[in-house]
């Protein structure tokens, strides 16, 4: 059983109400984002949320035991706040997304109604829909080490242990040209072996792809 405050449990018992859905998502990159079905910007918990027109969450579908709740949020993607380029790019990858009901007229009376993490989205004409999946989906997410021939750890973490901040392990370079969808020519990588960095990490540092991380599959020197 769902248990409110006394004051928000007080105003839903009222014969009228005030009440606007609000919703704060979460990216990977810790950017968060507030929306409100309202006409006004509200603040509260420590955000500000903003009109959304042309924002709904569809109906949760619950289900018993283990399995995982699903529903869907629907929207129009604003430039301003969620931009096209940021889904493609997959930084709503993840996201988590908490659903308040709060009373317009006093901000003070809220409640956190649910916690969903954004699954596959989709989009065209300028519309996004996006999955929300239940905090329980984190259950099937796999746990522990694997056993395999090929290396399950990522490169720098505890289990890998190697560090990535010596000098011999990591350069700034720029890129030189785009030669397909799947590999890039940089510069300045002509003292390090071939597959020096392979399974390594880019960061970018400026550009669309700004703060994104990409796993690089291999690396080779070519001569001018």
């Amino acid at each position: 059983m769902r248990e409110f405050s006394n004051d928000f449990a007080d105003h839903i018992a009222a014969n009228t109400t005030t009440l606007a859905n609000c919703w704060r998502i979460t990216r990977s990159d810790g950017v968060i984002l507030g929306f409100t079905d309202h006409d006004l910007e509200l603040t509260f918990d420590g955000t500000i949320f903003y009109p959304s027109y042309g924002s709904d969450i569809g109906e949760v579908t619950s289900k018993l035991g283990a399995q995982t709740d699903s529903s869907e949020i629907i929207g129009i993607v604003n430039s301003n706040a969620i931009s096209e380029d940021d889904v493609l790019l997959g930084r709503y990858d993840g996201a988590r997304v908490e659903t308040f009901k709060v009373n317009w007229r006093n901000i003070n009376i809220f409640h956190l109604l649910r916690t969903d993490y954004i699954g596959e989205i989709s989009r065209a004409d300028g519309v996004f829909r996006a999955e929300l999946r239940s905090a329980q989906y984190a259950i099937n997410i796999a746990k522990g080490k694997i056993y395999q021939s090929f290396c399950n750890a990522r490169l720098g973490d505890a289990q890998c242990q190697i560090d990535k901040n010596l000098a011999s392990n990591k350069i700034a370079t720029s890129v030189i040209s785009l030669e397909n969808s799947f590999s890039i020519s940089v510069n300045l990588l002509s003292g390090f072996a071939d597959n020096w960095f392979s399974f390594g990490t880019a960061i970018w540092n400026d550009g669309k792809r700004k703060a994104k991380k990409d796993i690089i599959t291999t690396h080779k020197n070519e001569s001018a």
